[in-house]
């Protein structure tokens, strides 16, 4: 198993190698160097249920399907040039490495881990460029919207919003699309190791992108006002530096209250689940 182990790093070497120069060359997948370690922390919180058995012959031909699916994957992506099906690859190779040597017992046991390695994969360009787009505009529109709210005169054109003082540009970086991914990612994590419901588990995951959306909405909207209020260099300000580090944070924040909101809603019976 462990002469298997290293040949299987070494298969994948090339592809860990493009992953890592993404993540670092492109700040909307930066959080991909934190997936694997925690990818581990998810296995080492769910070794309890883990219960060695040798795998079946069913299992084993499930495996070998598994591990012929993956590497099938993998050549369409090097033929391609796609990085995410090379990347997808991996998580269909996993599962059959996993039942091969571990069967059913270990595939419950490794799959949310496994699964959670989706998000150390980039999109593909096409896919990511379209989802950017949606984010901009979005944005644009919800912030144009809450500005006029509060009282300031403001409309859009494309993605740049339009002031009595200037106009401010809803550039692909101010998307949102890397407070998504991220956060998207983080909250996911957290839903495997907190001790809640499916259902409530499932809710929790999906309140992460409207989160995200708004925590973004509300940075523009912030920019907007200091931009009348304080001019271009203070708006500049609070766009790049104040708001980037604080992102995150209202990001939680905002999860704490839907939790708290959440808690109070659902009413667990004293006698636990029927």
């Amino acid at each position: 198993m462990l002469v298997f182990w290293l040949l299987s790093l070494g298969l994948y070497a090339p592809v860990f190698v493009c992953l890592e120069r993404t993540w670092r060359s492109q700040l909307d997948y930066s959080h991909g160097y934190f997936v694997l370690p925690f990818s581990c922390y998810i296995l080492w919180v769910r070794r309890h249920s883990f219960v060695f058995s040798v795998a079946s012959r069913r299992w084993l031909l499930v495996g070998c399907g598994f591990l012929a699916a993956g590497q099938v994957t993998r050549i369409l992506g090097i033929f391609s040039n796609i990085l995410w099906f090379e990347g997808l690859s991996l998580l269909v190779f996993l599962p059959g490495f996993t039942a091969i040597f571990l069967g059913r017992d270990g595939i419950r046991w490794a799959l949310p881990a496994m699964g959670f390695l989706f998000f150390m994969i980039p999109l593909p360009s096409p896919v990511g460029g379209q989802l950017t787009g949606l984010l901009q505009s979005i944005a644009t529109f919800s912030s144009t919207f809450a500005l006029q709210t509060l009282g300031i005169p403001a409309y859009s054109e494309g993605n740049v919003i339009i002031l009595t003082s200037g106009s401010i540009g809803v550039a692909e970086a101010c998307s949102g699309v890397r407070m998504l991914f991220t956060f998207l990612a983080l909250t996911v994590g957290a839903c495997f190791v907190v001790n809640r419901s499916l259902s409530e588990k499932s809710i929790i995951a999906a309140s992460a992108i409207p989160i995200a959306i708004i925590s973004n909405c509300i940075r523009i909207t912030a920019t907007g006002i200091t931009y009348e209020l304080a001019g271009a260099r203070w708006a500049d300000f609070v766009s790049h530096d104040v708001s980037g580090w604080l992102m995150m944070p209202l990001g939680f924040l905002l999860l704490y209250l839907f939790l708290s909101v959440l808690g109070r809603s659902v009413q667990r019976s004293p006698l636990g689940p029927l």
